[in-house]
């Protein structure tokens, strides 16, 4: 983020610029562009300390370029030493020390505790003390799988992907819906633009009365997975990103253009269109 490339790119021609996690960037672009509202990531920014010129060269792009895929080949829970009929929820990440606070964890565990069929699944580093305390509550409840090559296979044995309470997540739960699961997130960060409005958890308390909701009714649950698959089918389309991406770099050029003193981008930047087009 604090590359000098950004500011020596953002001198010789109009940029655009991706940004998540809900962080306000630090270097300046013509455009900056995330799944959120602009009256979302507004006061988001300003409490960050951005200036108001980043404020107000952000857009929002309803898809992006993750190219929806055919669905990976399918693990059974069998072929992980679970039971088939297990319902199992998965979390995933390379911080989850970190990422996983003693609400969640708490809120996890009553939750699995409480209805045989479910496991939780986790999937990235935990500190040693911290796996093997969930491991004593839950036994054979709780999976921990350090890391996984096949992150896109292990996700077709979920039924929910639950997100902990942190901005990041986005690239999981992409991956998660490509699978086939349910995806439930806090209604902030990156991992909520996956899927509806309606379906993001407004709190802690939220998040944890819907996981039970999904666990206790398999209908729901279908019916969950079906809503947001949907919805992520928009952030796939790329045809839609593409003509977004084409909006925001004739934007991106016109507020070149103005930082240029109103000068046309040819004459700024590139050889004078005569010898332009010769080239090729």
């Amino acid at each position: 983020a604090l590359s000098p490339v950004i500011s020596v790119v953002s001198r010789l021609g109009p940029t655009v610029m991706f940004t998540c996690a809900d962080a306000a960037p630090v270097q300046y672009a013509d455009v900056y562009w995330f799944y959120h509202s602009a009256d979302y990531m507004a006061p988001l920014w300003r409490g960050q300390g951005a200036p108001k010129v980043f404020i107000g060269n952000y857009v929002q792009s309803l898809s992006g370029p993750w190219r929806e895929t055919l669905p990976p080949s399918r693990l059974s829970k069998s072929d992980i030493g679970l039971p088939d009929d297990a319902l199992v929820i998965a979390t995933v990440g390379n911080r989850l020390g970190i990422e996983m606070d003693e609400a969640y964890i708490t809120g996890m565990e009553l939750a699995v505790r409480e209805r045989p069929d479910c496991v939780w699944m986790v999937v990235g580093g935990l500190p040693e003390e911290l796996s093997s305390a969930c491991k004593q509550v839950l036994g054979k409840r709780f999976l921990h799988i350090p890391y996984s090559r096949e992150l896109d296979r292990l996700m077709t044995t979920v039924d929910v992907f639950a997100n902990p309470f942190r901005a990041g997540g986005g690239r999981s739960a992409y991956i998660a819906l490509g699978a086939g699961a349910a995806v439930l997130t806090l209604g902030d960060g990156d991992a909520c633009t996956a899927i509806p409005e309606d379906v993001r958890a407004a709190d802690p308390a939220d998040y944890f009365r819907r996981l039970e909701m999904l666990l206790d009714s398999r209908e729901l649950l279908e019916a969950y997975k079906t809503y947001e698959a949907d919805h992520f089918r928009l952030v796939c389309d790329q045809k839609a990103f593409l003509a977004n991406l084409q909006k925001m770099v004739r934007l991106a050029g016109e507020r070149y253009a103005a930082r240029q003193g109103g000068a046309r981008l040819s004459e700024t930047v590139f050889a004078p269109e005569p010898l332009l087009a010769r080239v090729g």
